[in-house]
């Protein structure tokens, strides 16, 4: 951005309008995939499959996850997004073509939405370090708003007819456009005078603007402090938020790829002319949905780090959903549909506030913050690759249809 282009908002302003709009490409096609695997698994007659897909996107996730932590994270946030949109094109192309092939075709394109999904998530994340933690409120909601988006977008396109390799067909331009808005996010702050305006609206503090400043411009005096404190050293400060993040993402994915599916056959909702009820599972996805984005979007005015509540609660949802799958399948629909929205509340809220306890720890270094970021997604998205897992498992046993 030329520093004599006059513009309508801030250079802040328009660094968390694009950090928004980020959150809401990253995951798109993840929660889209989320909210039509019954669809196409239906579509190719397997319907006890379901939760394969999202089995696959999981095992991608952890995949990448580590090898960026290991391998990857030294690389430039910029060639590292621009790889990461290249798979996420390749998955959604994948898929698109695998909806006329058959459903294994159609797994494999889900491995690289996970990819796409989950190495987006650390890039930005990991981007987000150079500025006070409240900067991760914009990304968070914008992750939030997609899935709301997404599953809103699949349950109007699916009453209307649209079939789905329609729909994935057309999330092919979003990933160019994610890979442009990255490229313009990061020259925004590159620009010396722009960085600088942005320093002095964010804080007043010159702690904040020091620290800033000297992260960004990666300063010999932050390589010193680096090398004093370990990767092991920063994570026994905080040595419960990696455990609690795997447990709260286990139920949480146990609910929505295996029960939501699971009850919604089992009670061969699909065949009333309730729609409520001809679309419990679609239904269901929204409002976990609306419960995530609503829980992603509160840091600005609640903030806690109590996330090992969270994932008892978590626990407790599963096990109540449990013995609905098992004892008592005609519970009322409103009941699954309320719980469906605790659900995403809890999930949202145990997610961002798992990153906050990393973004918020000045006890921790700015280069090591980015390393227990990653490890911290890869604990969030073992704990959905394991639950999905199982969750493919059950639905072929215990609750078979």
């Amino acid at each position: 951005m030329d520093d004599d282009t006059p513009s309508c908002m801030s250079p802040s302003t328009q660094a968390k309008l694009q950090f928004t709009i980020q959150g809401l490409i990253n995951s798109f096609g993840f929660f889209l995939l989320l909210s039509s695997s019954e669809s196409i698994a239906l579509f190719f007659g397997q319907k006890n499959l379901v939760p394969m897909l999202t089995f696959s996107a999981s095992f991608g996730n952890v995949v990448i996850l580590f090898i960026n932590a290991i391998w990857l994270v030294k690389y430039s946030p910029r060639l590292r997004l621009l790889c990461n949109a290249t798979f996420m094109f390749i998955g959604y192309a994948i898929i698109t073509i695998g909806c006329f092939i058959n459903f294994y075709f159609v797994i494999f394109g889900a491995l690289f939405v996970g990819i796409g999904s989950a190495w987006g998530q650390v890039i930005h994340y990991g981007f987000i370090r150079r500025f006070p933690s409240e900067y991760v409120g914009p990304f968070s909601s914008g992750t939030g708003m997609c899935g709301l988006f997404s599953s809103m977008l699949y349950m109007i396109l699916n009453d209307y007819g649209v079939a789905d390799w329609v729909i994935f067909a057309c999330l092919m331009p979003l990933a160019i456009i994610y890979a442009f808005n990255f490229l313009e996010l990061h020259n925004l702050y590159e620009n010396s005078r722009s960085f600088n305006y942005l320093l002095s609206e964010m804080t007043n503090s010159n702690e904040w603007s020091e620290d800033l400043s000297q992260d960004y411009k990666d300063s010999e005096e932050d390589k010193v402090e680096t090398k004093n404190q370990t990767v092991w050293q920063a994570y026994w400060i905080d040595p419960w938020n990696h455990p609690l993040i795997f447990l709260l993402y286990f139920f949480e994915y146990i609910i929505i790829t295996c029960f939501f599916d699971r009850l919604a056959q089992l009670r061969n909702s699909f065949e009333s002319d309730v729609y409520l009820e001809r679309n419990l599972y679609t239904v269901s996805q929204f409002l976990y949905q609306v419960g995530v984005l609503t829980a992603r979007s509160t840091l600005y005015c609640y903030k806690s780090k109590a996330t090992g509540k969270i994932s008892i609660v978590m626990f407790i949802l599963c096990i109540v959903y449990f013995g609905f799958a098992l004892w008592y399948v005609d519970v009322d629909r409103y009941i699954l549909l309320i719980l469906a929205l605790f659900t995403g509340l809890f999930g949202g809220w145990g997610y961002l506030f798992s990153y906050y306890r990393v973004l918020d720890d000045s006890r921790v270094t700015k280069e090591n913050r980015e390393i227990l970021i990653n490890y911290l997604a890869v604990c969030a998205d073992f704990g959905s690759f394991i639950a999905t897992g199982l969750a493919t498992i059950i639905s072929n046993t215990i609750l078979e249809v």
